[in-house]
């Protein structure tokens, strides 16, 4: 910073990449599945016996699993470096591979990877959510 004061310096909120799925240019899943969508509901059984359940969103949360498999060392590290773009909960696009659909507010749920020492052997599994 040139600034004799940083915090009055400019800054922008980080804007990752859209998910990088094949025909964005990522590598090819072994696995793109969809879950059953959730409302997230709440609620239980009163002592009367009389049961209310409820939700304050709008539509259903989506979530979908992508597993990869076989992955050599540059398609691990894109994969890795797009996780760690969103610093573990910055939003990011993405198009639907099977419906083309383009959603906006998709996070990371979970992310894993397999720590293989064979490097053309990576694997990594997700899940990604998308909230109202």
């Amino acid at each position: 910073s040139t600034s004799t004061n940083p915090c009055a310096d400019a800054w922008a909120f980080p804007e990752p990449n859209p998910f990088p799925f094949p025909l964005a240019g990522g590598p090819l899943y072994k696995m793109f599945e969809e879950m059953m969508p959730d409302w997230g509901e709440h609620g239980g059984a009163f002592p009367d016996g009389v049961t209310a359940w409820n939700t304050i969103q709008t539509s259903a949360v989506r979530r979908w699993q992508i597993d990869y498999d076989g992955l050599d060392q540059n398609e691990a590290d894109l994969l890795d470096d797009h996780f760690y773009s969103t610093r573990g909960g910055i939003s990011f696009s993405m198009t639907v591979p099977r419906t083309g659909e383009v959603l906006t507010g998709v996070r990371y749920e979970s992310y894993k990877s397999n720590g293989h020492v064979k490097i053309w052997a990576q694997a990594r599994s997700m899940i990604l959510v998308k909230g109202t």
